[in-house]
């Protein structure tokens, strides 16, 4: 699920999850609306153009922006804010027919609706049960370096620019 980053009034930093189809950063002239199609979850950026809103340090012209993974947001005379699309590793059913059908550790069959794991780093799909234990058998994915713990929190903050 998408989210933002953003600084606190001591410095920290934190975490809002964007669970509505809309979020308004900072002021009202700023707002994020998620799109939905193809992609799980994507947003925009909406800005009037007379102000001097910043995407990765360029100036939002037309007023409208799609945002992209690690973005920053700078609303004029407003604090920084991160957009992420990263998700979390978590036990969910299988959902089947859209995705890869064989576990890539075991390599035996999921069957649709059983407890599996969707690795957030490169998408395959895992067995994760008392019976299967795929997904935590090993530190991380077979094909990314996705750590396989779960609610280990994210791999990236803006604490890293």
């Amino acid at each position: 699920m998408a989210h933002l980053w953003n600084l606190d009034a001591s410095g920290d930093w934190v975490l809002t999850m964007l669970n509505d189809d809309e979020f308004t950063l900072v002021d009202k002239a700023h707002l994020l609306l998620r799109r939905f199609g193809d992609r799980r979850d994507a947003w925009a950026l909406v800005s009037p153009a007379h102000l001097e809103t910043r995407v990765n340090g360029v100036r939002v012209m037309v007023g409208l922006t799609i945002l992209a993974d690690r973005d920053e947001i700078r609303p004029a005379g407003g604090p920084s804010w991160f957009y992420s699309t990263e998700t979390q590793a978590r036990v969910e059913p299988f959902p089947g027919s859209e995705a890869r059908g064989f576990c890539p550790r075991c390599k035996l069959p999921i069957a649709v609706g059983t407890p599996a794991v969707h690795c957030p780093g490169c998408g395959l799909w895992y067995h994760q049960s008392d019976e299967f234990r795929c997904w935590k058998y090993a530190p991380q994915c077979t094909a990314c370096p996705q750590p396989t713990e779960l609610g280990a929190g994210f791999r990236w903050t803006p604490e890293e620019l």
